[in-house]
């Protein structure tokens, strides 16, 4: 369980270097007026191949809203089925959801994919990747 850790604040630089694997380019599959399907390319079979589904949305004006508008919204879902003893299939999901006010800047944007990279990456946060982990 994850009860404290440390995350840099006002990094100005990200660096990640995976290694070893094959490269696989993403191909889109499907399209519709907020998003899109991807799969990754190394893998034919369509019941063991990883997707990648991005979808977003615009602000729209909302005077309930504090800004006077909805949130900008945006959700990254990548997909990897998980072929079962018994030969059925299950996906593991991950999903990236972001909420964004009208009024962030381009640094602030950037200073947050940062903390959330380390949200992660970081090994404070390894218990939580964990398998079996429930916290």
């Amino acid at each position: 369980m994850l009860t404290n850790g440390t995350l840099v604040v006002g990094s100005t630089a990200m660096s990640l270097s995976i290694t070893g694997g094959t490269s696989n380019t993403l191909v889109p599959i499907s399209s519709d007026g907020s998003g899109r399907e991807l799969v990754f390319s190394g893998d034919t079979n369509a019941v063991t191949r990883k997707r990648l589904k991005i979808r977003s949305t615009s602000e729209k004006v909302n005077a309930s809203m504090p800004s006077g508008y909805n949130m900008r919204k945006g959700e990254l879902t990548l997909l990897v089925p998980q072929v079962l003893a018994n030969g059925k299939v299950e996906y593991n999901r991950y999903r990236i959801l972001r909420d964004e006010s009208v009024e962030i800047t381009v640094a602030q944007v950037a200073e947050n994919r940062r903390l959330v990279a380390q949200l992660v990456l970081d090994a404070d946060t390894d218990d939580f990747w964990s398998v079996n982990s429930n916290q």
